[in-house]
């Protein structure tokens, strides 16, 4: 939690690491999911994202070079030439820590570095759409596809059969939530809401290892993600439950999940992707039970293989990939398959934030209203813009993570930019809950100086300020503190 925390002291301590554990040491910098920890180091909650931000980037310049000179916005004093020891012997591999924000997908990338995600809650459909992003967004800056890194985090366990698993984790991450709940002054959600997160649609992996095993693989398939981290102590767990879920998955889990991780990720396959070699000394799986798919293992011995030359890696066809799988993924509904042509079919076809938008416009025509103040984000563009790198990952990261919202976004915002109204609509990136700072910036990329954090009291008072103010009429400029 890299917003309350000085980056300094925080490499000293992972160079320490480093020392005592060659090669093994890596770091997530995230921001934190909330501000609860600002007041006990007396730091402004409004300074939220921008902490993180000048943070991280100090965190940075301290791996990659020996002596730093920097300034940012968290410091008074600039550092000049400065030797920070200790020091690793080579770069830590830094990873961004993220929730899901769209925001932070475009920083990993701006930045160049891997995304691990934080994962609570959700569908693997839904979190697939950030693993396209990513990659998408990742490719169109032009960075080392090999660099590219996704990895995940999420609540797990493993039992013997399912049904412990799932009585097991449910009891003591229920406690968690209700008493995290309760120090925040929130109600917590019943066990029953949580108990929906645990089967196959859900990011909780609970059950026996080989169902946990499929899962991993199945999310796999959809995300691209090289790592995840089941993290199984939550809710004051006794040792013995844990120490048992981990004896449980790691001689049967792990060997399912083998073929497709060490495959995908080049810092641990220096051979490259999707190439895989044989050991000969290792014994086939055991049969798999019926009903049970077939071992996946990626060292395990196939049937009916060519011969190949052992000094040579054997390379195997990619898995097959489901149709679509370059696309968006949406869950299909409840219910069943629709027929083209339903209630169901007619009612997704509509848009119902772009056709109240327009039945708005009509009526401030048909009334005789001429002003028309709106927001927008930066996905959308303005004829004043420059080429900026955010203006050009911003449609890639809405139009794969958030289609539905850019689709509802463009309509609202086409009904009133064709219209003969006087309009602005303000882009926004990131609003929060914070106190209003006074402190507003407006403009246009790569013309003028903005952010992405504002508070929400203060986009308020920019678009009471517009009801008098031309600056700007039928513009739509970006705004941020």
């Amino acid at each position: 939690m890299l917003s309350t925390d000085e980056p300094i002291r925080v490499f000293q301590q992972l160079a320490t690491a480093a020392a005592i554990a060659p090669g093994r040491i890596e770091a997530v910098a995230g921001r934190g999911s909330s501000t609860i920890t600002f007041p006990i180091f007396d730091l402004d909650e409004r300074d939220y994202d921008l902490l993180y931000s000048s943070k991280l980037k100090l965190l940075l310049a301290l791996n990659g070079h020996d002596r730093v000179t920097w300034s940012g916005p968290h410091r008074r004093r600039p550092l000049v030439d400065t030797l920070v020891v200790p020091r690793p012997e080579q770069p830590l591999r830094m990873w961004l820590g993220t929730g899901g924000s769209p925001n932070s997908v475009l920083r990993a990338v701006e930045l160049g570095l891997p995304m691990f995600l934080g994962i609570l809650g959700g569908t693997p459909e839904y979190w697939a759409h950030y693993g396209h992003a990513y990659h998408q967004a990742w490719a169109q800056v032009g960075h080392p596809a090999e660099a590219a890194a996704i990895a995940v985090a999420v609540h797990g366990f493993v039992a013997n059969d399912d049904r412990q698993a799932n009585a097991t984790y449910l009891e003591h991450e229920t406690h968690m939530f209700q008493t995290g709940m309760a120090e925040i002054g929130r109600p917590g959600s019943p066990p029953s809401d949580r108990a929906a997160s645990y089967g196959p649609g859900g990011m909780v992996f609970v059950g026996g290892p080989n169902q946990v095993a499929d899962r991993i693989l199945d999310l796999h398939e959809l995300l691209g993600h090289s790592r995840q981290i089941l993290q199984l102590d939550v809710g004051g767990m006794p040792r013995r439950p844990s120490s048992g879920a981990s004896s449980c998955s790691a001689p049967r889990s792990c060997p399912r999940s083998a073929r497709s991780s060490t495959s995908h990720d080049p810092h641990r396959n220096p051979a490259g992707r999707g190439v895989r070699r044989h050991r000969q000394d290792r014994p086939p799986c055991r049969r798999p039970a019926p009903g049970r798919r077939p071992c996946r293992h990626r060292l395990c011995p196939r049937p009916q293989q060519a011969p190949h030359h052992p000094a040579q890696p054997h390379r195997h066809p990619r898995p097959a990939r489901r149709p679509g799988w370059d696309r968006p993924r949406h869950r299909r509904r409840r219910g069943g398959h629709q027929r083209p042509g339903t209630a169901a079919e007619a009612g997704r076809d509509r848009h119902p934030v772009s056709d109240g938008t327009r039945t708005i416009v009509a009526a401030m025509q048909a009334a005789g209203a001429r002003r028309f103040i709106g927001l927008a984000t930066p996905s959308i563009p303005d004829p004043r813009d420059r080429p900026t790198l955010k203006g050009k990952l911003l449609p890639v990261l809405a139009r794969l993570a958030l289609p539905n919202a850019l689709t509802e976004l463009n309509g609202m915002t086409d009904a009133v930019t064709s219209s003969e109204l006087d309009w602005t609509i303000a882009r926004i990136t990131g609003p929060n809950d914070q106190p209003a700072t006074g402190t507003i910036r407006s403009g246009f990329l790569g013309r003028d100086k903005v952010g992405s954090a504002m508070t929400r009291a203060d986009i308020a008072s920019f678009l009471i300020s517009q009801l008098t103010d031309d600056t700007y009429h039928r513009a739509a400029p970006a705004i941020s503190n």
